[in-house]
């Protein structure tokens, strides 16, 4: 266990510095091009021709050394290589020009488009990514960052919820646009948005993440919540006060966390959890089905019914495929994952597979359209639909998208790898499971705070 741990933290101090070196070159692309403070831009001369809006080789090295810190001219015209190599500027006459310490005039480039859809994990770090050296459009339902993983804690504690959420305008700096997309337009590279407008890209960035399946909807009797919106959390939270009966319905990650929850502010309520496997938690290990059941025990108000789907109702009750009737006030529904691309059916629907997701090769890139890229639940990668996947999505497709942009010779597109990953599954407040692959590696109190370190961590790098 000690050394599956410190096998992790290395491999996570080393994401740390390529994202700190990331940081440091965004920085650096915004600054050079700040029309106060960086570069100094203008018409300039050489052999009676003007050159429009350039700057010169030798003034951008001193600006290196006195405001970015290059310890020398040497190391300020490698930084100066870098910036020309991401596409930041080119020379006005020779676009295969280096860059040099002299008497020479560069230009910055018009930065391409991207559009980004979706505000979620993968979404809000490839714009953070790229902000700097592209013009970017961020398009959200909403104008705020969520930690979804946090979600099923804000259910009874919805205090939680302004630690968890962050406005988009606090973390990055490009164009946020509230508004959904509608349609994606093929011939003209543009998305048509709900609101009325289109906007057009360069590059298309498509993240935006999954919806539950909702099997029943709310009657006069029950109120049926769907978990994965934040504000139906804290609008229902006096419902979920007064109920004497509340129902979860599913069995995996985020219905356990719900039920964990209820379980543990409201061990007077009876809590019904109805999943359609054989176990909860179906796709982990024996030792988590094991923890998950002896967890729930310790409470007798708790019914699980097994290997049922729920169908319907009737006045005050869910009914099963199996003919069960069970009493509910307030049902969280946590089931059948469905991806949220319709708006790709019209002009696209050859890039969808049977069950929505977007097809997709090594770089993310959509089939025959490679300036398009799908990540997050959306792709149609064989793996487990969480915020570590959509994050590293992220990474690759911010470093491809640089190196198509690029001048360097040697810029490489870069390969995703799907991997196991690290679960971590709170059970109540005060308790949780670290589990990767066949393996409950920690249990109990000790895993609750990692995951509490992993939500900062999440809220913090914004």
């Amino acid at each position: 266990m000690e050394h599956e741990v410190a096998v992790e933290e290395g491999y996570a101090d080393k994401e740390a510095t390529q994202e700190e070196e990331e940081d440091n070159l965004s920085g650096l692309m915004r600054a050079v091009r700040d029309p106060a403070l960086g570069f100094e831009v203008r018409d300039r001369s050489y052999h009676l021709k003007t050159y429009p809006a350039c700057f010169v080789g030798s003034e951008a090295v001193d600006w290196l050394v006195q405001n970015w810190g290059a310890r020398s001219r040497e190391e300020a015209v490698q930084l100066g290589q870098r910036l020309r190599a991401e596409g930041v500027f080119e020379h006005v006459k020779d676009i295969t020009k280096p860059f040099l310490d002299g008497y020479y005039f560069y230009r910055f480039t018009e930065k391409k488009k991207v559009v980004i859809v979706g505000g979620g994990f993968a979404g809000s770090k490839v714009a953070k990514k790229l902000q700097a050296a592209f013009d970017v459009t961020l398009v959200d339902s909403k104008d705020h960052f969520v930690c979804l993983i946090s979600l099923p804690s804000c259910v009874c504690d919805t205090a939680h919820l302004s630690k968890v959420t962050s406005r988009h305008s606090t973390y990055l700096h490009c164009k946020v646009v509230v508004d959904e997309v509608i349609d994606l337009r093929k011939h003209e590279s543009a998305v048509v948005l709900k609101k009325g407008g289109v906007l057009p890209y360069d590059y298309l960035v498509l993240c935006t993440g999954s919806r539950y399946r909702m099997p029943v909807t709310s009657n006069e009797h029950i109120l049926v919540v769907d978990p994965l919106v934040p504000a139906a959390l804290q609008t229902y939270y006096e419902p979920l006060q007064m109920a004497t009966s509340v129902t979860v319905i599913g069995g995996g990650p985020v219905g356990i966390e719900i039920a964990g929850e209820i379980a543990h502010y409201f061990p007077e309520k009876r809590l019904n959890i109805i999943y359609s496997g054989k176990k909860m938690l179906e796709r982990c290990c024996k030792g988590a089905h094991s923890s998950v059941k002896n967890y729930f025990k310790a409470f007798p108000n708790v019914r699980i019914y097994a290997d049922q789907k729920v169908v319907d109702t009737d006045q005050d009750c869910l009914v099963t495929d199996k003919g069960e009737r069970i009493p509910t006030d307030v049902a969280y529904c946590c089931v059948g994952f469905v991806p949220n691309t319709d708006f790709m059916k019209a002009n696209f629907a050859e890039l969808l597979t049977p069950k929505g997701h977007i097809k997709v090769n090594e770089h993310l890139q959509t089939v025959d359209y490679p300036n398009i890229f799908a990540l997050g639940d959306i792709a149609d990668i064989n793996e487990e639909k969480l915020a570590q996947n959509a994050e590293k999505h992220a990474d690759v497709v911010a470093k491809n998208i640089r190196a198509m942009e690029s001048t360097c010779p040697f810029a490489a597109m870069h390969s995703y790898t799907p991997g196991t990953r690290v679960l971590i599954i709170s059970l109540g407040p005060k308790r949780a499971m670290l589990v990767r692959g066949d393996r409950v590696y920690i249990e109990g109190s000790l895993a609750s705070k990692v995951k509490y370190l992993v939500e900062f961590r999440i809220m913090r790098g914004l």
